[in-house]
């Protein structure tokens, strides 16, 4: 976060993979767009998956807990000849956190970015198969008055498949954190990348 000293509580930027994350919310005391920024989009390809980007920290000297962004998605490769019966691998990214005085918490952390999956089936369809890489939501900034700064939500994963996987499969990006009545300059993550067709 750009500050010169430890005093405004801003929102950690949320984590990047398959598209970027959201920045951080505002300054406390003059409501300058100074949050975190996101984590940039990765292009994905079979040949090149990185794991879902880990969201930032949010500035925070009120209160007793941290603010510590949320952690990015793992990979997963599944190479298989055929797929029988229905499953879910989740893989999404996860919830950046605020202080524990929710009279004071200022500065939430970053959503992590959802991660990686690459599933591939040499024959049959992968209708019952569903795959979750969601970016992660932005920590909130409390309920106080005082309250600022919330964290950015994380961008959405990757998703590369050999065929149509079922429809409740998602990369989206994560929803921002929020103050007690608004998101206060922080922003959403954009949605991930899906490939279908891959061998």
């Amino acid at each position: 976060n750009l500050q010169d000293s430890n005093q405004e509580e801003t929102g950690g930027g949320g984590g990047g993979n398959g598209g970027p994350g959201g920045g951080g919310g505002n300054t406390y005391a003059t409501n300058l767009s100074l949050g975190g920024f996101g984590g940039a989009a990765v292009p994905a390809t079979p040949a090149r998956l990185v794991m879902g980007g880990g969201g930032g920290a949010g500035g925070n000297n009120s209160a007793a807990g941290d603010s510590r962004g949320g952690a990015g998605g793992a990979i997963a490769i599944i190479r298989a000849g055929s797929v029988s019966n229905s499953g879910t691998i989740i893989s999404g990214g996860g919830v950046g956190s605020a202080p524990s005085d929710d009279s004071k918490n200022n500065g939430g952390g970053g959503g992590g970015a959802g991660g990686a999956g690459l599933f591939s089936s040499l024959s049959g369809g992968l209708g019952n198969l569903t795959v979750q890489a969601r970016g992660g939501k932005g920590g909130n900034a409390g309920s106080g008055p005082d309250s600022r700064g919330p964290g950015g939500s994380g961008g959405g994963g990757v998703i590369l498949v050999s065929a149509t996987p079922n429809v409740l499969s998602s990369a989206a990006g994560g929803a921002s954190g929020s103050t007690a009545s608004d998101a206060y300059g922080s922003t959403l993550g954009a949605g991930g990348a899906g490939t279908i067709g891959v061998g």
